[in-house]
């Protein structure tokens, strides 16, 4: 370790900031000239899912606007024999979210009790 160099301050440089940047230009040029390919940037494809939903809208209904074919509104407009109407209700959003939550009983109470050697 040198004393002259690690005691030296920081701040009483005075183009200490224009010498880095410049070093740091000169190492990127020099790195640039030398690369082969025509495009540096490696780009691996497959990754790029745009064509897909997202998942919070897959319980979005697909006829969500108003729908312009004579035969989606009378899907939208079907009435049952008895005139009531028919609700087109969306997908649920998991098939493990349609029913009620049971809550589940302890696992101790349900074993058989053991009295013991007869």
């Amino acid at each position: 370790y040198d004393s002259r160099t690690y005691y030296k301050s920081v701040h009483l440089e005075p183009d200490k900031a224009a010498n880095d940047k410049a070093r740091k230009d000169k190492l990127q040029e020099e790195w640039a000239s030398r690369v082969i390919v025509d495009d540096p940037v490696f780009k691996v494809g497959g990754f790029l899912q745009k064509d897909r939903p997202d998942a919070c809208d897959r319980t979005s209904d697909i006829l969500k606007d108003p729908p312009k074919k004579y035969a989606l509104k009378l899907v939208r407009n079907a009435k049952l024999p008895s005139g009531r109407r028919v609700k087109m209700t969306p997908a649920p959003f998991s098939i493990f979210a349609t029913g009620e939550f049971k809550e589940e009983e302890r696992f101790d109470r349900t074993l058989r009790t053991y009295g013991g050697p007869e």
